[in-house]
Parts: structure tokens; sequence; C-alpha cells
């Protein structure tokens, strides 16, 4: 990763547009508190595009209005380092390793190993080691959002290393807006306003008189481990993030593999545990009366209406009546134990 210096000047230029719906809003509760991969900053995000459109009368890809968890590190581009994350359970059937991490957890658990860069060939003037987990606040093309309306975000977290927590946008670049979370190896919630972000002071020319200015154009939320060179490894796990004031602070760790893999998806290492294989999930809509198949009871369902109100909840059973709500869009949201679902539904 190389330092760059970005002048004020940029700034107007290269604000990006909001979201493309044009009544999207900042959801105001908690975003994320480990019950499926997409996180969900903006209200009208349930609106997955599987039918083809994002909900705004135009064409979209499946689950372009989301903001999905990923992991980044430098091992990318030209940092030629040697930095990882490893995932406590091998890769389900759509190669993906934090789904299985999330239904048998119900938090994300991570291992991080910062290798020193010059064993690697990394020969920038300053050697630099990172690895980290983050999430765009709207979608795969970094899109923008205001979020600058939260006052600042809070988490439910543990870790055996200082996290840089990064708010991301077009302007800074690599001089992302940071607050540090201190290590803590106890399940800790922590609140960081706004004003408790700042630029990095020895990357040179600021990018933004503050960082108010990357909460209200922010395109990413991003969880950084690093060590400037010297090797280090450890454990974060992430139970909860939101608005600040949003967090519960609740989170117990849960049986947790001896051994993390980064083995690439698709290879299930002997020394990790398997994950259950994922049933044909589905609900299926009679006139009003809404059933489940292939998901056991016992499992917690939500139904969700565009505007993300949880309209409707409780323990998935033969079936459920959805008499009392009225005609339209909605999601159905499934969670528990290996279970992780959205369906839309149309009630006419």
């Amino acid at each position: 990763m190389k330092k760059i210096t970005i002048a004020m000047t940029l700034a107007a230029a290269a604000v990006a547009a909001h979201a493309a719906c044009p009544d999207a809003a900042l959801n105001k509760s908690i975003w994320w508190n480990g019950t499926k991969a997409q996180v969900n900053t903006i209200g009208w995000m349930y609106d997955y595009g599987t039918d083809g459109t994002d909900g705004c009368g135009g064409d979209s890809q499946p689950g372009k209005d989301m903001g999905y968890w990923f992991d980044y590190d430098d091992r990318s581009g030209t940092s030629h380092g040697g930095s990882s994350i490893s995932y406590p359970f091998p890769a389900d059937e759509n190669n993906d390793m934090i789904n299985p991490m999330i239904a048998e957890l119900g938090y994300l658990s991570v291992f991080f190993n910062l290798t020193d860069p010059t064993l690697t060939g990394q020969q920038e003037e300053w050697p630099f080691n990172f690895a980290g987990m983050g999430f765009n606040v709207v979608n795969g093309k970094k899109e923008t959002f205001d979020i600058s309306a939260t006052n600042g975000l809070c988490v439910t977290y543990t870790s055996d290393h200082p996290v840089t927590w990064e708010i991301e946008d077009p302007v800074a670049g690599d001089h992302a807006c940071f607050a540090t979370l201190e290590a803590a190896t106890t399940v800790t919630p922590a609140k960081k306003e706004i004003g408790d972000f700042k630029e990095p002071a020895d990357w040179g020319k600021n990018a933004h008189a503050d960082c108010s200015e990357a909460f209200k154009q922010a395109s990413g939320i991003k969880f950084k481990f690093e060590n400037k060179g010297v090797p280090v490894s450890g454990k974060f796990r992430l139970f909860e993030i939101g608005p600040a004031g949003t967090c519960t602070g609740a989170g117990a760790i849960g049986s947790e593999p001896a051994t993390y893999s980064n083995v690439k998806p698709g290879s299930t290492p002997a020394a990790i545990a398997a994950v259950k294989a994922p049933a044909a999930m589905k609900a299926v809509l009679s006139g009003r009366t809404l059933s489940f198949s292939g998901i056991a009871t016992g499992a917690k369902y939500e139904i969700v209406s565009l505007q993300g109100q949880v309209v409707k909840s409780g323990v998935v059973s033969s079936s459920v009546s959805l008499s009392s709500l009225n005609a339209g869009i909605y999601m159905v949201r499934v969670s528990g134990k290996a279970v992780n679902m959205n369906q839309k539904i149309i009630l006419k």
C-alpha cells in the first residue's frame, strides 16, 4: 500500500452521488448483530434484487444494494506482503467462508496473521503489513452514502491486538479516517463519536478538514490490523456494529475450532471441522399463509418491509398467518444455527 497525498481541491469534484435510490434512508438501528453476511446500513436494503430490480424501478444485479462482509490483506497489488485472514470453518457450497462462520457462531471470529513484509519482497520506503475485515456501505461499486446522522459508531468486540477502525471514502483514499479500538480479551462494547476519528498525521497533507466529511460520503467501513512491519497474530471477534447508541454490548464466545484456516474456497483441510450442509431452504406463500421448507423448527423468522421495519417475527413453525399485513413487497429473514435465508415475497 503506497502513501497518497490528496489535495483539498479534489474534495468537491470527487463527492460521489448517494446510493441509486432517491428515497434511500439511513438505518438508525443496529446495522449488524451476527445474523447474516449482509450489513444493513440503509433502510431499503431489504430489497435484495432477487427479481432483477433494485426497488427503484431500475435494473440491478442480485444483491446490488447491499453491504457484504469481506476480508483484505497486503498480498494483492504491489504490496507483496504475506499477511492474511483465516476462518474457523471451511467454505460452503457457494465458496463462501463467511456465511458458515456466522451460521455456526452468530458473530465474526477471524485469525489475523501479519508477516514481516520485507521477507516477502516488499521494498517500499515504509514496510507496511496489514489485514482486515470490512463491508461496503452501499454496494460493491463503492457508491457513497451520508452516514453522518449516526453521530458516530459503536461495536461490541474482542481483539488480541489494537484495531484500526476506518471510514473509507473516495476523497481520502489511503488517508482513511480512523479511530483505534484497544486490545480486549473479553467481550467489550465501544463507542466512537465522529470527532474521535482522525486522519493519519504522518501521511502528509490531510484530504479533509475533519472526518465529518468522510462520514458524509462514506463508501466502506473497515477493521484493520497493522503493525508497521513487525510480525503479529491474534484473533478478532465482532458481535455487533451500528450507529452510536444502538449496540447492546451483549456477546458470548461460542465453541470455536482450535485451528483456523485461510485455505482457498473449495478445499477442506482435515484439521477444520466440517460445517453442516445447508438444506434447500425456502419460504412458500399461499394466499396469506407462509410456510417454510427445509428449515428446522426453532429457527427465528422476521417479516421486513421495504422501509426496513420488522412487521412480524417469531419462531419458525409449520405455517404463519400474514392476514394482518398490508399488500406489498416484504422480505422474509430466517436465522438460526446453520440457517441464514433472505427471500422476497409479494402479498396481494
